[in-house]
């Protein structure tokens, strides 16, 4: 099939809401980019009940929006309405491809079938042991019944196949849009450090306030480190989650009300400033399937230090300093050794600026187009 491929998509987006993460950036980038790749298909993006994505997709003439009765912020809604739901649709849709992006319980053979996969942390440790054995039920069940898994890291994809052998899985890795990153002048720069007061000299750290964000061991290796400096502040920027009030106490009981920021709900472009105005990224997580910030950083000329773990050292081919994340006094070391070493702090800034380049939304959109064709000629 040529770059003119006609062909029916249907895209099930219910999983999205006004919650920011990786999974519906990933969503946002690749298709806007997907959708000027292939002007001769006809793409059908499903919503939920309570969430619109028509805005961030403006003047496109091949794509249709469809409300569902699925309510994205309900794991119920999704499963139990969400069956009968697309039991229904499918009787009455005729699609070349449809692409879920969280676990189906429902697909068909009148199609070819793609999910996308970001993580499986619910295998691990996000629920009760009960919990985790129907998350792994559910997985493999939307595993079996899916023609195609696409995930975001080599990591992921060994992760998967632990759990299901046997399974087509191909990477795709999570992408950014270099050309929004570079779009702010120096007067909405300006504006925006006056408005959420940004400080002169801080650390940075990006994700929502989840225990596997691992923010507690970074505070207190900012703690250590804030004895030594007292200009030093430390930016968290994330949003509600189940380790926030632990976060907060850990603050109070540590005196640094007034050198921890958690900062939430934040536009873009304040995300953007805060990049580019940090003095190092810290990334302390346990467990990822990508690490989105990661690019974010790179783009915005910013030096990183990571946790050691496997799915870090694969998106920065191992060209990164990594730390122990459980030992606070490792986070404390490479903080150190990189705030201040000019010489360090650039070659980390130089490596990202030329790394980020193999991530831009129009390469991963073409690998999925690519991805489109094979699976449709199997």
């Amino acid at each position: 099939m040529c770059a003119d491929i006609k062909i029916k998509i249907g895209l099930n987006a219910t999983c999205f809401n006004h919650r920011s993460s990786g999974a519906k950036q990933r969503f946002i980038g690749i298709y806007n980019k997907l959708f000027k790749l292939m002007p001769n298909s006809t793409f059908i993006i499903y919503e939920p009940a309570n969430y619109s994505l028509a805005n961030y997709f403006k003047g496109f003439e091949n794509i249709l929006f469809k409300k569902t009765p699925i309510n994205s912020d309900s794991h119920l809604s999704k499963i139990l309405v969400g069956y009968f739901f697309w039991i229904k649709e499918f009787k009455k849709e005729k699609f070349d491809i449809f692409e879920f992006f969280n676990l189906p319980l429902y697909s068909s053979s009148k199609f070819k079938s793609l999910m996308t996969i970001h993580d499986i942390r619910g295998a691990y440790s996000e629920y009760s042991f009960l919990g985790k054995l129907i998350y792994k039920s559910i997985l493999r069940y939307a595993i079996k019944n899916s023609n195609q898994i696409i995930t975001v890291s080599e990591f992921m994809k060994n992760d998967i196949l632990k759990l299901h052998k046997n399974v087509d899985i191909k990477v795709i890795y999570n992408g950014i849009s270099l050309e929004n990153f570079k779009t702010l002048s120096k007067d909405d720069e300006e504006k925006i450090i006056k408005k959420i007061k940004i400080p002169e000299n801080f650390i940075l750290s990006v994700g929502h306030y989840e225990k596997r964000k691992n923010f507690l061991k970074l505070i207190d290796a900012f703690y250590k480190l804030y004895h030594d400096q007292k200009d030093l502040k430390l930016i968290l920027v994330g949003n509600e989650s189940d380790d926030k009030k632990k976060i907060i106490n850990k603050i109070n009981q540590l005196d640094l009300e007034k050198s921890v920021y958690l900062l939430e709900g934040l536009s873009d472009a304040e995300v953007k400033i805060i990049y580019r105005k940090a003095k190092l990224f810290v990334f302390p997580s346990l467990y990822e399937g990508f690490g989105i910030p990661i690019l974010e950083a790179m783009i915005s000329g910013c030096p990183i230090v990571l946790s050691n773990i496997d799915v870090f050292r694969e998106i920065t081919q191992n060209n990164y300093p990594y730390f122990d994340p459980l030992d606070s006094d490792s986070i404390l070391k490479y903080i150190k050794k990189y705030l201040d070493n000019s010489k360090e702090r650039n070659n980390l800034i130089n490596y990202g600026l030329n790394r980020v380049l193999d991530f831009e939304f129009i390469k991963i959109a073409m690998k999925v187009k690519s991805l489109y064709i094979s699976l449709l000629n199997k």
